[in-house]
């Protein structure tokens, strides 16, 4: 037998035909390779603005229970900032389009004469993987003996994401390991802290998010020249409810309270989730981290009829 190949485990030990398969390469560290394993992380959270805002059930009128109480936290890693470190390849383009279009007989002489070609960086865009880039081996460790691993090979996309699950708040260690051909490899460890806090608001029209739906109504002809006149509004709305006439109603996260997502309440506890990422999500370079998590809910309600 081949001394660089073993006994495929998949097939049953008394298969006559039980094929070799290559031993898996010894991986050894290349600290030149480690700019490629710089990664950004954060925790996948249900608070968003609007339409993002997936953490209340907006048919059964409650909290979902995943958001309220998360078990496991959906730890999003992203290995892209390591993949915009490397070279990325410049484009050659024959024809560039700054060139003037012909108008004259010159213009034309000009346009058919050989130029050399412009070169120029790619489109923005997802960066390049390089050709031996193999896979990102992602792992999290944690307290009591806990561990995580993702690995995405180049055929998955993108392949510079992955998921990992936390089992609760607590201190942890993440890594990324690059590995390319050969066995090769660089990576990055960071260590953080995850922490959630429960943010609670109340409150009537104010707090709910009245006058700000998460997607705004379209009054009829009619009814913006109602809404347009202030005094003739107060005089007629007892009589002609309900006046506005709408071509299309506003949407709210809960229509039965008018609660909005964009309300003030609301995008003050999205700016402290957003505030509380910033840190992780462009780019650790080794060290401690705080990652925070915001638990946000409402129960203002508009109107006392509601």
């Amino acid at each position: 037998m081949p001394n660089d190949h073993v006994l495929d485990p998949s097939r049953p030990a008394g298969d006559p035909d039980w094929p070799l398969a290559p031993k898996p390469l010894a991986q050894v560290h290349d600290a030149a390779l480690d700019g490629w394993a710089h990664f950004g992380f954060g925790v996948h959270t249900g608070l968003g603005p609007g339409n993002a805002f997936t953490g209340y059930d907006r048919e059964q009128h409650r909290y979902k229970s995943d958001y309220v109480r998360p078990a496991p936290y959906a730890l999003r890693v992203d290995a892209t900032l390591g993949l915009r470190n490397g070279p990325r390849p410049l484009v050659l383009r024959a024809d560039p389009i700054d060139r003037p279009r012909p108008v004259n007989v010159n213009d034309i002489r000009d346009l058919l004469r050989p130029r050399p070609p412009d070169i120029i960086s790619p489109e923005p865009g997802h960066p390049l993987l390089p050709d031996d880039l193999v896979a990102f081996e992602w792992t999290v460790t944690g307290e009591a003996g806990f561990r995580d691993a993702a690995t995405v090979g180049r055929i998955v996309s993108p392949p510079s994401l992955a998921y990992l699950t936390l089992p609760g708040t607590g201190t942890y260690t993440l890594r990324l390991r690059v590995v390319f051909a050969g066995g090769r490899y660089g990576e990055r460890s960071v260590v953080f802290v995850l922490r959630d806090f429960l943010i609670v608001s109340i409150g009537d029209s104010s707090a709910s998010g009245e006058g700000n739906p998460d997607f705004a109504g379209d009054p009829t002809y009619a009814g913006r020249q109602f809404c347009g006149s202030t005094t003739v509004s107060k005089v007629l709305e007892p009589l002609l409810e309900p006046w506005p006439v709408m071509a299309n109603d506003p949407i709210w996260v809960e229509p039965l309270a008018h609660r909005s997502a964009i309300s003030g309440p609301t995008l003050a506890a999205l700016s402290l989730q957003q505030q509380a990422h910033a840190n992780t999500l462009f780019g650790p370079h080794g060290g401690f981290f705080t990652l925070d998590n915001i638990t946000y809910l409402t129960f203002a309600r508009s109107g006392e009829d509601r």
